[in-house]
């Protein structure tokens, strides 16, 4: 059985990946900046409550982009892997 990888596409996957958490927490912190604007014109009542609520918000956001770098970091280690076993395979078959 022949089990072909693509390292090169499992890295340029990582990128992707890492890239679309970079905007995640991007998007998380201009949303952040607009929720503290208005938390800051509404009564301190109101603006305790959405500022509570946000906070949920805004760490379910980081969650999704850490997941993103989290992914994007075991791809790279899962490439750096078959590159490792690529090359054992290859120095033994040469002896």
């Amino acid at each position: 059985m022949v089990i072909e990888v693509q390292t090169d596409d499992l890295v340029s996957a990582a990128e992707q990946l890492r890239r679309i958490g970079r905007r995640v927490t991007s998007y998380g912190d201009q949303l952040s900046g607009r929720m503290r604007q208005t938390a800051d014109e509404l009564d301190s009542e109101v603006s305790a409550s959405l500022t509570a609520a946000w906070s949920e918000v805004a760490g379910a956001i980081d969650n999704l982009a850490e997941g993103f770098e989290r992914y994007g970091g075991a791809l790279v280690q899962v490439a750096d892997r078959y590159r490792e076993l690529e090359s054992d395979l290859t120095v033994h078959r040469s002896r």
